[in-house]
């Protein structure tokens, strides 16, 4: 157990955060349709560079064995925070391409990163619950913000329906923890003859992280969010809901892993296994770059998963978690500007080319596409590596077998879009502007992940 800590330095980069969201959400009334996506965005931003700068205020230690924070959280927020900058960057790219008359979007994607930031930090099922929820209602707005898209009407619906179903699961699990242990703290334990019941509230709650994380099979909400989401929001889902749902698993996991749920692990190896063969197979098929990081983020939930395996001091999972997040925001943060208007030009036919056009954005993408893939010597590679070597170390050989095999196939599909990329690009290709926000935002995250290479967390 941690030992305990003062509040308001540990929870100083949330607040931040959230007194962004409200200033940014005070100031949209005032503002012009023009000024709202030049003016809104950079105020987000300046929130969200003053939260990363307050990281160095926070110590390791629990508040009230409720929230808690160590090194590995500290770095796991940062990331949070630069996958919240990609996202901001890349939607005032795309809401002023499209002239859009809200701002409120800003508002809302920095809620929804609270609810994260806060998923990172819990220790407590309640805790999570909040942050679960505030993570998820202001995505549920983001995703439909196009309403006569019904792309984005068929993906808000399905996201909805089966996140409040999920998030009822959750709160069933939660209510069986309580009854099993008289507490919603993940260290409890059940009282005599409560066993039976604790095991099945944490069945439920597994299951409700496992619909958040997007991993199979409980993926089936996955492609149509992300293709009916536009791209930007696509490109914050896929990270920062990743990191926190992951986060949150992997906390639950260790807290838990006791000889009375000895059953745990199967279900961790079959979630694995599923998510790595759906994610990889299905995703050679697609031919939107959307869809195709939506069975990414699929196959990457199946890695993240089977890290859970390995011992407990291991830092594979959350290097490999923010890898995968910052490579991820970075490609879809990048196409948002080389996407049209109506965001249709993700389709790989559109795409052709656009990299020679745009070397700048082109370049930043492959990088985080050769991340994706695993191909050395970028942390992408080093982050899959060491999960699989762990998982080989702790004795499950076919399993590491198998993600290697896994990582050559999915591999494909990084490749075939990079490959279109920096095609011939005929006469269809053309020079686009993503705005200074959005170009400084690429080229700090490209630079992050370079560093990463550079100095890994293993």
């Amino acid at each position: 157990m941690l030992p305990n800590a003062d509040l308001f330095p540990n929870l100083l980069p949330t607040v931040l955060v959230a007194a962004g969201a409200l200033v940014t959400l005070a100031l949209e009334p005032f503002l012009r349709t023009n000024s709202k996506h030049s003016i809104l965005p950079w105020i987000a931003a300046f929130f969200l560079i003053a939260a990363g700068a307050s990281l160095v205020l926070v110590v390791p230690g629990n508040i009230r064995t409720i929230i808690a924070m160590n090194s590995v959280r500290q770095a796991l927020l940062l990331a949070l925070l630069a996958c919240g900058l990609l996202g901001i960057a890349g939607l005032s790219t795309q809401l002023a391409k499209r002239r859009f008359a809200g701002g409120e979007a800003y508002a809302l994607l920095l809620l929804s990163l609270c609810g994260s930031m806060l998923m990172v930090q819990s220790i407590d099922l309640l805790a999570l619950f909040v942050g679960m929820e505030l993570s998820a209602i202001p995505i549920y707005a983001l995703v439909g913000m196009h309403r006569r898209s019904t792309e984005a009407n068929e993906g808000i619906f399905k996201y909805f329906v089966t996140g409040s179903i999920f998030g009822a699961v959750f709160l069933y699990g939660g209510a069986l923890w309580y009854g099993a242990t008289g507490s919603t703290s993940l260290f409890a334990v059940a009282l005599p003859s409560r066993e039976l019941l604790q095991m099945a509230g944490l069945v439920l709650v597994v299951f409700a992280m496992l619909f958040k994380a997007g991993a199979a099979p409980f993926h089936f909400w996955v492609a149509d969010t992300y293709t009916g989401a536009s791209i930007p929001v696509t490109g914050f889902m896929s990270s920062t809901v990743k990191i926190g749902a992951i986060t949150a698993l992997a906390t639950i996991y260790a807290h838990v892993n006791q000889p009375a749920f000895g059953n745990l692990p199967l279900v961790i190896i079959v979630v694995a296994i599923l998510s790595l063969l759906i994610g990889s197979f299905t995703g050679l098929a697609q031919t939107r770059a959307r869809r195709m990081m939506a069975f990414s983020a699929v196959g990457n939930a199946g890695y993240l998963v089977l890290a859970l395996l390995l011992p407990a001091p291991s830092t594979a999972l959350p290097f490999y978690l923010i890898t995968y997040a910052l490579a991820s925001a970075l490609v879809l943060a990048g196409l948002s500007a080389l996407a049209g208007v109506e965001e249709q030009d993700d389709d790989f036919g559109s795409l052709r080319g656009m990299a020679r056009a745009n070397p700048f954005l082109g370049s930043v993408i492959t990088l985080a596409l050769v991340s994706l893939a695993g191909l050395p010597p970028v942390a992408g590679f080093i982050a899959k590596f060491g999960v699989l070597a762990g998982v080989f170390a702790s004795g499950h050989i076919a399993l590491a077998a198998l993600g290697m095999v896994i990582a050559v196939v999915s591999a494909g599909y990084y490749f075939r879009l990079a490959l279109l990329l920096w095609q011939d690009p005929g006469e269809q290709a053309t020079k686009v502007s993503g705005g200074v926000l959005l170009r400084v935002s690429l080229l700090l995250g490209a630079g992050g992940l370079l560093v990463l290479t550079a100095f890994p967390m293993l």
